[in-house]
């Protein structure tokens, strides 16, 4: 993947509210959260174009396989390669027997952040591409390798765009409509007090077609400076399964997570895996601690223990109030200064949680320690 396309990100800025963790719990016990996701897809959408010269009509189908017919993907190449894109062109001459597919390679145009956000402005369907020039080359099997240039054209706030694509051996310039993928949506997610949560995604292309996604996906936490996503899968919206993966974890950059997500197959409704590699940013811009840190990269930590005693029916009991889903050792003492001895654990389902006391109970000291 081309470590050029992204710097930084900037993201939509979302927020955090609490709900009941079961009846009788206090509003501040279960921390239910939102964060803002988008997914920027690095293949770009090809439709076949059409191009009439002296009465003769050239075509060209663009495709990550050579397959006919052509998927329409042209998709990133690895870093160490001399363009950033490439694919297959299946060009029909009408001066020749029978249609011709070859390989080529592509640039995107330059990098260019003009909102300073540092997502290249060619992949943010907010920002415009304003005749945006690059040069590739195409290797025909019997001119060998030829030129190729390209011209870009995108609307701010549209997906769909035009490259004007001309092919330097033939003398000859196609407009093929282009489109990019883009999702936006949010993960919410009850926060924990371990490295590791579980969110929901929720996703939507509103601008290309692409659809929805949604589905599970288990983060863990990794220290305050990135998050790394299990391997799993999300639901599109024909109902077919998209299994993904991370392609190294998420690194923070300011109170935003970015890095790599690859699909198995981005768009099953070709026969062939494709449109699989896309830009996944997380942005979290609460911190309640004010330590600089994302609440995301940081678990729920446990309120101090409150404790009172009461007696009914003959039997004392103590109660507890502390924050559900964690863990406290009830501990006791006859004199103050001595030593401390745990009597019971108590795991907080609820709170309060209610504890009995051993009979005959002749009094003494009585804390709770969060483990």
């Amino acid at each position: 993947m081309p470590v050029s396309l992204v710097r930084s990100i900037a993201g939509a800025l979302v927020g955090c509210g609490f709900v009941l963790g079961s009846p009788g719990a206090s509003e501040a016990e279960v921390q239910e959260c939102v964060v803002a996701i988008s997914l920027h897809g690095v293949s770009v959408r090809f439709e076949p174009a059409e191009q009439e010269v002296l009465g003769l009509i050239y075509r060209a189908e663009i495709g990550s396989s050579p397959a006919v017919p052509l998927n329409g993907e042209l998709m990133p190449l690895l870093s160490h390669e001399p363009f950033t894109h490439g694919g297959y062109v299946r060009l029909t001459d009408p001066t020749a027997a029978q249609p011709v597919t070859y390989g080529f390679g592509l640039n995107i145009p330059p990098f260019e952040d003009r909102n300073a956000n540092g997502l290249h402005d060619f992949f943010e369907t907010a920002m415009a591409v304003e005749r945006r020039s690059s040069k590739g080359a195409a290797l025909d099997p019997v001119a060998g390798e030829s030129g190729l240039s390209a011209t870009w054209l995108r609307a701010a706030g549209e997906a769909g765009g035009l490259c004007f694509l001309r092919f330097e051996a033939l003398g000859i310039e196609l407009a093929h409509p282009f489109r990019l993928v883009e999702y936006h949506g949010r993960i919410a997610y009850t926060n924990t007090a371990t490295s590791q949560f579980t969110g929901w995604l929720t996703a939507a292309d509103r601008l290309s077609g692409a659809g929805t996604l949604e589905g599970s996906v288990e983060v863990l936490r990794i220290g305050p400076e990135a998050l790394d996503l299990k391997r799993g899968t999300v639901t599109n919206g024909t109902g077919a399964t998209l299994a993904f993966q991370l392609e190294q974890p998420l690194q923070r950059l300011g109170i935003h997570y970015v890095g790599f997500l690859v699909f198995d197959d981005g768009w099953p409704a070709t026969p062939e895996p494709d449109f699989a590699d896309f830009v996944l940013i997380i942005s979290d811009p609460r911190d309640a601690n004010g330590n600089g840190v994302p609440d995301i990269s940081e678990p729920v930590r446990p309120e101090p223990a409150r404790l009172s005693v009461s007696a009914r029916d003959g039997t004392v009991w103590l109660t507890l109030e502390g924050t559900v889903g964690f863990t406290y050792a009830i501990e006791t003492t006859s004199v103050l200064g001595s030593a401390w001895v745990q009597e019971t654990v108590v795991v907080m389902k609820r709170s309060p949680e209610t504890v009995r006391l051993p009979a005959p109970w002749s009094g003494g000291y009585w804390r709770a320690v969060a483990e």
